[in-house]
């Protein structure tokens, strides 16, 4: 007899979420439904910039040694710690990978090595880390990386192809380039430089 299984995605944001179920049976593999990591279309909802606030917020707190109270966290950075402010911006800097933790939240290796470089290039080396780390911005690097960037529509329609909602296309688009304006990662012609 099959059995039902509920696996459920967070798109980083509290009003998508998909749920997926596949029916599976333990004697074969053909009708188990797994998820292909290629067409993860996971992305933050805020950009790099904002990422980096929160970083810095935990890594005010002490969150580069020991994990930060969640209260703790939305006091220092004035949002209701259940309001959507808050968690969207926590959500975005857990999606690039500048922290870590659920309740408590502590700054990841990655986020470490930016925000107490101990050699040249560390923090670089973070930055473009960071916006490798959702897999949507990793694909899309992947695609563009050495040539120039299109314009926010165009890009925008390639996220889409990609998963992105039709609605929050070009807005993940403008996110992304802004990210990787952050990161440093586009040069002064507007070719993204990742390597």
């Amino acid at each position: 007899m099959g059995v039902k299984k509920i696996h459920t995605k967070s798109y980083g944001h509290r009003a998508w979420n998909r749920v997926y179920v596949s029916s599976m049976k333990s004697t074969t593999k053909k009708n188990t439904v797994r998820e292909d990591p290629e067409k993860d279309s996971s992305y933050p909802v805020y950009d790099l910039a904002e990422a980096l606030k929160i970083g810095e917020a935990v890594k005010e707190l002490g969150g580069g040694r020991s994990p930060v109270a969640k209260g703790s966290l939305a006091k220092k950075l004035e949002y209701a710690e259940s309001g959507p402010s808050f968690f969207q911006r926590v959500g975005a800097a857990k999606s690039f990978g500048v922290i870590e933790g659920w309740g408590e939240y502590s700054l990841t290796q990655r986020g470490k090595e930016y925000f107490y470089p101990t050699a040249d290039g560390v923090k670089q080396t973070a930055l473009v880390s960071f916006l490798r780390t959702p897999p949507l911005f990793n694909r899309i690097t992947q695609k563009y990386d050495g040539d120039k960037l299109p314009d926010n529509s165009t890009l925008g329609n390639v996220m889409h192809m990609e998963g992105v909602n039709d609605n929050w296309k070009e807005r993940v688009a403008g996110n992304f380039v802004r990210s990787a304006h952050t990161a440093g990662a586009i040069d002064p012609s507007g070719f993204l430089r990742c390597a």
